[in-house]
């Protein structure tokens, strides 16, 4: 059941946005444009995502309240599955989430068979008694309305051979990284939101919306070690110039 390829999908992205959203301490008025990214795993008999991306309707929502968020018929999900490995919703095995937040939770509830991975904190603080903050961040929907097999997990673990969870909370309350280590080159660290970009990271510079500050600031710290020992290229999910220059696009992939 060793991992075979990672391949990037990209779902979108947030034109202008703030980047002391994302980067604790930048300067105000300060905007980039960031990426909705979800990354296909495929083992030798799994067809795996990390995170779920943004949902088409939710993105129109946003962008009829005045976001400038654009994410094209080309950019859903679906389509990204069909036109990279052929596959359909129907053929996803298993979805890890990074955590709960609306724009890598889109898609859920579409899958008609895949478990879903996430953190048991991350699902209490987000689906059952979300703090006020976190309203305009998780999903419009309620998580019990939709017919999701979640699979809650605490801590570091591993989910299959050569996926391996690290908790990476602060951004939010269970936010969780995925190393996949890949047959022919070095592991790749998805990160999720635990940071921004690989500057902030090289920094310590924490996330501009965090559940804890000093939680976060630990998780940078850990994803950098991890990185350090391991040798791991660390994609995160919103760094779009990385995505642009530094990120192999379909057909390519990681392997």
């Amino acid at each position: 059941m060793a991992v075979k390829s990672l391949q990037v999908l990209f779902l979108g992205q947030d034109n202008d946005m703030p980047r002391r959203l994302l980067a604790y301490g930048a300067p105000e008025g300060q905007l980039v444009t960031t990426s909705f990214l979800s990354f296909l795993i495929r083992t030798e008999d799994k067809n795996i995502l990390f995170d779920a991306g943004m949902h088409i309707d939710v993105a129109t929502h946003m962008k009829a309240q005045g976001r400038p968020i654009s994410v094209r018929q080309e950019d859903c999900l679906p389509v990204r599955l069909k036109e990279t490995a052929g596959l359909t919703l129907a053929d996803i095995d298993m979805v890890i989430l990074s955590h709960l937040h609306r724009d890598h939770t889109g898609w859920l509830g579409e899958f008609p068979r895949a478990e879903v991975i996430c953190q048991k904190d991350d699902y209490a603080a987000a689906a059952i008694e979300p703090a006020p903050y976190c309203n305009p961040l998780t999903p419009q929907k309620p998580y019990c309305e939709r017919a999701i097999q979640w699979r809650l997990i605490e801590g570091d673990q591993v989910i299959l051979p050569g996926l391996t969870v690290f908790m990476t909370p602060g951004h939010s309350r269970g936010h969780q990284a995925l190393l996949v280590e890949l047959p022919h080159s070095n592991p790749v660290f998805l990160v999720g939101d635990a940071v921004f970009d690989l500057d902030c990271l090289a920094k310590e510079i924490i996330p501009g919306v965090y559940d804890n500050r000093m939680e976060a600031l630990k998780s940078l710290r850990k994803i950098k070690a991890i990185a350090s020992v391991t040798k791991a290229q660390v994609l995160p999910s919103h760094d779009l110039g990385l995505y642009t220059k530094g990120m192999k696009k379909p057909p390519e992939a990681y392997t």
